[in-house]
């Protein structure tokens, strides 16, 4: 058997048409910063979108789930491109990964 490989490409978050992302490269990605930057908030969001059965408010903290509306992720798994998202204001949406 053979391991897979997956790579993560793009993590977003947003509201409206405002979008907030960060773009990964090929090989070892490091997120760096300051004290309370977002770092953290970050990996909840990317943990979440991997199907995290919290509610999103207990997930992402109830700041972010109020000031976004979804998260959406694009990685690849051994070169298959693949999307994840979460629309938790959108109805019936809150508790889905699509």
């Amino acid at each position: 058997m053979t391991a897979k490989v997956l790579n993560v490409r793009r993590l977003e978050r947003s509201v409206g048409s405002e979008i907030e992302a960060l773009t990964f490269t090929s090989g070892v990605n490091v997120m760096v910063g300051n004290t309370n930057a977002g770092k953290t908030s970050w990996l909840k969001t990317l943990d979440y979108l991997f199907g995290d059965s919290d509610s999103v408010e207990k997930a992402l903290g109830d700041e972010l789930a109020k000031k976004y509306d979804r998260a959406r992720l694009e990685l690849s798994v051994d070169e298959v491109p693949l999307v994840l998202e979460r629309r938790w204001t959108e109805k019936g949406g809150k508790g889905k990964v699509y």
